[in-house]
């Protein structure tokens, strides 16, 4: 059965360092050292030979060292995997620029690096040039302001912000409550409820203009799910109201690619005999899985919402209009400067 590793962590590593630094601690001045008694000192000793630990006794030196100066502790140990776990970590994150969260998977990992147990060894620049993290465009950072942000959220800050809102390109005022951040294909955005709109919203921080924080403590109702609250979104957009139907069906060419991943939790699929395939989502609002199902061309069709399919077929009228004979904007500027 593995012990329960309920000591302190910090003695343990204090401990550790002074054993293998030469210095051949004693129990009692490792007690004086640690302001722990010597039988304190004594349970830490246990622990760390069950933990496969070789402590043992210099009778000449008069204090302890390691049989095997190479020696790591077990429970500080960490695989290959794990620390390449922490390191494509790192590169996600740094893809925002210079955050608190990048700088200290940064940091974690440089740390690491000495706790790599077996052979297995990692030189961080050969890492760099095996692995790439490639996650499409991602918005111009400011990591000034994602700190400010993450701060907020994570010492429950209610903040005051100017904001930008893409959709009707203006500027406004808000106050919000933060409840949580996430990074909804590579960009970040801060959920909480606005003061304003008097519910749960989500912003994004590369859209935040100004930000400071109030000294108002603020906490998320109990029954806040964050994950769940983001479920209603096809992905940036949750929109307003109940989620609702939305049934797309995808012709075999883009079926093939459609079936191979989920795009949303809420989705169903079904099959269908010509080797096409009927996906059902659950959306709250219609804007993102508009552009998704446009994305496919006359791949896919919109079986319902019936307000959904209106709007695809006038977007599509408008962009046929576009290549209608004679609208090339630029044969006509040509045209005007060479009549």
């Amino acid at each position: 059965m593995r012990p329960k590793l309920n000591l302190s962590i910090q003695r343990l590593l204090a401990i550790d360092n002074l054993v293998r630094s030469g210095q051949y601690p004693t129990q009692e001045g490792l007690a004086l050292t640690l302001e722990v008694s010597r039988r304190t000192v004594q349970r830490d000793f246990d622990f760390l030979r069950d933990q496969g630990a070789p402590l043992k006794y210099d009778s000449y030196r008069k204090g302890f060292c390691y049989a095997d100066p190479e020696h790591r502790l077990s429970f500080l140990r960490i695989s290959a995997q794990e620390l390449l776990g922490i390191f494509l970590s790192q590169r996600l994150l740094a893809l925002y620029g210079d955050t608190p969260f990048a700088q200290g998977i940064a940091s974690l990992f440089h740390r690491c690096l000495p706790l790599l147990g077996g052979e297995f060894r990692i030189e961080p620049d050969q890492l760099r040039d095996a692995l790439s993290v490639q996650v499409g465009p991602v918005a111009h950072a400011d990591a000034t302001l994602f700190e400010k942000v993450s701060h907020a959220v994570l010492e429950h800050l209610q903040i005051k912000m100017v904001y930008w809102t893409a959709q009707r390109g203006e500027l406004s005022q808000r106050v919000l409550d933060p409840y949580g951040l996430a990074c909804i294909q590579g960009d970040w955005h801060v959920v909480g409820y606005c003061h304003r709109r008097k519910e749960v919203r989500s912003f994004a921080v590369h859209r935040i203009h100004h930000l400071e924080e109030t000294k108002q403590i603020v906490e998320a109702p109990p029954d806040f799910n964050l994950d769940a609250y983001l479920a209603q979104a096809s992905s940036k957009v949750r929109g307003e109201g109940e989620p609702r139907t939305i049934q797309l069906r995808f012709f075999p060419d883009a079926a093939r690619y459609v079936r191979e991943r989920i795009w949303h939790p809420t989705q169903e699929t079904e099959e269908l005999s010509d080797g096409g395939l009927r996906v059902v989502l659950r959306l709250a609002s219609l804007l993102e899985v508009k552009a998704w199902a446009l994305s496919w061309g006359a791949q896919c069709v919109v079986e319902e919402p019936d307000e959904l399919r209106e709007q695809i077929r006038t977007e599509l009228l408008r962009a046929a209009s576009h290549y209608s004979t004679g609208t090339n904007p630029r044969i006509r500027e040509r045209k005007k400067r060479h009549p």
